[in-house]
């Protein structure tokens, strides 16, 4: 879920930090060592270019190690559970560095510097876009009723933010689901185009013969439908 779910705002937002993201993770399956490896790779070339390293970067993000927030004893007990954590906690440590030193970057670069509280603010909306958020949705009572209620929390906060909020967090918000939107609409039409199975009038209209189209912005291959926006249709 974490490629698909978790990490597609990430795609949207800033495909290079996605694609390093799923290449540590990737490797992470079979290496315990990938996640070090990589923060290590990363905070040299960091420090020879001036930027935050990684232990800065982690003052404002998460960067939780190989760990997740599903360490219940059993799941702990599934077969392969340490390889598929490894695999979750890497790819969501490394897309929030990512991310967060990206955007840092940008804002140095453009010749506006963020002050602390921004850096701060920064952190959180990095934190929403990759499906994790500080509160858990419900508390304990969550996490005995769902299985991953910080993401689910982290989604109820990004587009509270996103309506509501003027600052660096709404604006980050906005930005990551608009280029949500933009990637998703690209890929019904192109693919839609290329199988013929739907025309624009199937999927373009959200309404039809004056009933909600279930059709909309979906992409059907082989007879069957898709939908590009995962967790956010």
């Amino acid at each position: 879920s974490g490629l698909g779910i978790q990490g597609l705002l990430g795609l949207a937002k800033d495909p290079i930090a996605y694609a390093k993201a799923a290449w540590a993770a990737g490797k992470a399956i079979g290496d315990p060592a990938a996640h070090g490896l990589y923060l290590l790779a990363f905070d040299q070339k960091a420090r020879a270019a001036g930027r935050m390293t990684s232990d800065q970067i982690a003052n404002y993000v998460r960067i939780g190690g190989q760990e997740t927030e599903f360490t219940s004893k059993g799941i702990a007990k599934i077969p392969l559970y340490k390889q598929g954590a490894r695999h979750f906690g890497t790819f969501g440590d490394v897309l929030r560095n990512e991310l967060f030193s990206h955007a840092e970057d940008s804002a140095n670069r453009m010749g506006r510097p963020l002050t602390e509280a921004e850096l701060h603010g920064l952190g959180k909306a990095v934190e929403r876009a990759t499906g994790w958020s500080r509160n858990r949705l419900g508390g304990d009572l969550g996490d005995a009723a769902v299985f991953a209620p910080r993401f689910l929390n982290s989604q109820i906060e990004m587009l509270a933010k996103a309506v509501s909020d003027g600052t660096i967090e709404g604006a980050y918000a906005r930005e990551s689901l608009g280029k949500l939107l933009g990637l998703g609409a690209l890929t019904v039409v192109g693919l839609n185009t290329a199988s013929g199975e739907l025309q624009p009038e199937d999927y373009l209209m959200p309404f039809k013969d004056g009933k909600s189209n279930p059709n909309f912005m979906r992409v059907r291959i082989s007879g069957r439908d898709y939908a590009p926006f995962g967790s956010w249709d």
